[in-house]
């Protein structure tokens, strides 16, 4: 969950569904802003290979994207990131049909379908 004050420009972190749940089975009075986690900003420009190794020194998997005044552009996950330089990740909470789409397009077109 993003957690900001006001409005997206001004995130705070996010609040992992993870540390939510341990906070409820704890009985924490707690609120989901308290919980918040903060999250590195980048710019809009920055290249992907160069996030790769920013998630990979940093040892998270998301970023909020920025714009040149700051404002929220979006999220950015190690996934978005993989996906961009490799080719489309396919994982057990995407569909079955997904997968055949994908197969069938490439063999039509020879290349990646768009999305």
């Amino acid at each position: 969950i993003v957690v900001a004050e006001g409005d997206l420009d001004r995130i705070v972190g996010v609040a992992l569904k993870h540390d939510l749940v341990s906070a409820l089975l704890e009985g924490l009075d707690t609120t989901v802003g308290e919980r918040a986690r903060p999250v590195q900003a980048v710019p809009w420009l920055v290249r992907a290979d160069n996030l790769l190794q920013q998630f990979r020194h940093e040892r998270e998997h998301l970023v909020f994207v920025v714009d040149e005044h700051g404002g929220t552009l979006g999220v950015v996950t190690l996934e978005d990131v993989v996906e961009v330089l490799t080719g489309p990740i396919f994982d057990e909470t995407d569909h079955r049909a997904d997968l055949r789409d994908f197969a069938r397009a490439r063999a039509r077109h020879g290349s990646r379908p768009s999305s």
